[in-house]
């Protein structure tokens, strides 16, 4: 075989892989990060896509040649990316919810830096938050798992079925659900503890009127919360880690529905 047939032969169905490696980075939490170049980017989606190609080419659908039918396939092999980088971008917003509790609980509301991330202001707690959620997905190897979910995804789906939708539906809603009940899990023991610490400071300013509770309580709420903050680390660790896994056999559940 030449150069020329080579590429003739691989050069579609290397779109197809290169298409979906692109689509999961547009969500996916470090791929996606807006700091970087999108040039950069596409460079490093297509450079993964090209690892990782040998592996998914045993299950690409067969190219007859470019039309119709490898438009469709295209739109299929993006509209699978994108989902699997949804489903990690919905668990990694639940960190993000947590910080906000956080923030609100202990004043920082008004309080707001630029996460690079997503290129908009997010509560400084939130962005601690989002900090460490990443350092946690790459530690745990959350960057090499979206590339095995990648590779599974053309086995699983060869081809996107439309009798997918009603279980993929169902999915999301319950990863979002999941959203909402992970953050309250991690800001639940500082949301606990700052309410009893803001009724202990209602039972003094009416034992002493005197004193100027909201000065004082303001700074003690703070330092309370930061010293809670601390002390939950490696529970949150545990969380952030065991989110992350979920996610993926969430990815792989709702893949293998789609088959």
């Amino acid at each position: 075989m030449t150069a020329a047939e080579f590429l003739e032969a691989h050069t579609l169905p290397f779109t197809l892989v290169f298409v979906r490696m692109g689509s999961i980075f547009v969500l996916t939490p470090v791929f996606n990060i807006a700091e970087l170049p999108r040039r950069v980017k596409g460079w490093t989606a297509a450079a993964l896509a090209l690892v990782v190609y040998p592996f998914t080419a045993p299950f690409l659908p067969p190219v007859a040649g470019f039309g119709p039918v490898y438009l469709l396939h295209l739109f299929q092999s993006a509209l699978v990316g994108i989902l699997i980088g949804l489903i990690v971008q919905v668990y990694y917003t639940s960190f993000l919810m947590a910080g906000e509790f956080y923030s609100l609980q202990l004043g920082f509301g008004i309080v707001n830096v630029l996460d690079p991330l997503s290129a908009t202001s997010i509560p400084i707690l939130g962005q601690l938050k989002s900090l460490f959620a990443i350092i946690v997905f790459i530690l745990i190897g959350g960057h090499r798992m979206v590339i095995e979910a990648l590779i599974y995804s053309f086995k699983a789906v060869p081809v996107f079925g439309i009798a997918a939708a009603r279980p993929l539906a169902a999915v999301m809603v319950g990863s979002l659900r999941e959203m909402f009940i992970i953050a309250f899990q991690i800001a639940a023991p500082m949301m606990g503890t700052i309410f009893l610490v803001e009724l202990v400071l209602g039972i003094l300013s009416k034992m002493a009127p005197q004193m100027n509770i909201m000065v004082a309580g303001f700074q003690i709420k703070i330092a309370v919360g930061l010293i809670i903050l601390l002390m939950i680390i490696p529970a949150i660790y545990t969380v952030v880690d065991n989110t992350f896994y979920h996610s993926f056999l969430v990815i792989r559940a709702v893949l293998r529905s789609m088959a």
